[in-house]
């Protein structure tokens, strides 16, 4: 119980500012791994030549076999920048607004311990 009541104490004084670098870390972070599994999946969804892109179009893998049976690859961004404009701001809001609300419940928490301690007294 006493850990427990540490790790609440930390998140009720939390500033604002650990809730929105811990949200733009966890967005970016997510990004990362959304277009990894993404670019992975597209690379072994078919074995054919040809340009085939992920992530809504923001990366690319383009195969061509040469008539002497040499293959050539090349991957990289397509340009399109508005999704991973998205992607961004829509994780960091959700984690920004679920920091906020958390902190606000555990305030909320610890001013109906203390009322029912007066109460008691």
């Amino acid at each position: 119980m006493k850990k427990e009541s540490s790790i609440i104490k930390r998140w009720e004084n939390a500033k604002v500012i650990t809730g929105v670098v811990t949200s733009a870390m966890l967005s970016f972070i997510s990004l990362a791994v959304c277009m990894v599994i993404s670019f992975l999946g597209m690379l072994f969804e078919s074995g054919a030549d040809g340009k085939r892109t992920c992530f809504f179009d923001t990366l690319y893998f383009e195969s061509v076999t040469g008539s002497d049976g040499a293959v050539t690859m090349s991957m990289g961004f397509t340009g399109t920048v508005f999704p991973i404009l998205v992607w961004l701001i829509v994780v960091f809001l959700f984690c920004f607004i679920s920091f906020y609300f958390a902190k606000r419940i555990l305030i909320y928490r610890q001013r109906l311990i203390e009322e029912m301690n007066e109460a008691n007294i």
